[in-house]
C-alpha cells in the first residue's frame, strides 16, 4: 500500500499523487528487494567474466589467442575486462540504499581481481613501457576504486 498526499490545483480537477520515498526493506523471511536482486546478478556476472578472463590468461600464458578462448589480447580485454568494471559500479549504485555484506563481498572480490590484473600488467612491461604503465596503472586504480566501493557496501551493512 502506497501512502502519499493528494494535491488539488486551484479549481481545476487536476490532481497528482506524490509518493514519499519508498524504503526497500524486506520482512524477515520475505523476498529481497528487487534492486538488491538485480545487483547480485550484475555483480555475479562481473565476477564470472573476470574469472573466465583470468583463467584464459593463465592457460595461455598471457599471450592472446593461446588460451582456451580464440581471442587476441585486445578483444579479450574489451569483451571480458571492460564489462565487469561497468557491471560492478552499476551494481553498487543500483543497491546504494540496501544493506548487504555478501553483495559488498562480490564487489570487493571483483575490485581485487581487477587490481591484481593491473599489477600483473605492470609487472610484465616489455617493449612499450609507457603504454603498459598507463594501462596497468589505470587498471590498478580502477580495481582499487571498485574494491573501495565493495568495502563501503560492507561497512554500511555492518555498521547498521
Amino acid at each position: 500500500v502506497l501512502t502519499g498526499w493528494w494535491i488539488g490545483i486551484a479549481d481545476l480537477d487536476l490532481r497528482m499523487y506524490i509518493d514519499p520515498p519508498l524504503k526497500f526493506i524486506s520482512k524477515p523471511g520475505g523476498k529481497p528487494p528487487m534492486a538488491l536482486t538485480v545487483s547480485y546478478v550484475l555483480a555475479g556476472i562481473a565476477l564470472a567474466l573476470l574469472l573466465i578472463y583470468g583463467a584464459d590468461v593463465a592457460v595461455g600464458g598471457g599471450a592472446g589467442g593461446d588460451g582456451f578462448l580464440p581471442l587476441d589480447s585486445a578483444t579479450r580485454g574489451m569483451a571480458l575486462g571492460t564489462p565487469p568494471i561497468i557491471l560492478s559500479v552499476v551494481a553498487f549504485f543500483v543497491s546504494r540504499r540496501e544493506r548487504s555484506s555478501p553483495l559488498g563481498g562480490l564487489i570487493l572480490a571483483t575490485g581485487i581481481l581487477i587490481a591484481v590484473g593491473g599489477s600483473m600488467f605492470l609487472s610484465m612491461m616489455s617493449e612499450n613501457a609507457a603504454r603498459a604503465a598507463g594501462e596497468g596503472g589505470a587498471l590498478l586504480g580502477i580495481g582499487v576504486g571498485i574494491a573501495v566501493l565493495g568495502g563501503i557496501k560492507i561497512w554500511k551493512s555492518v555498521s547498521g
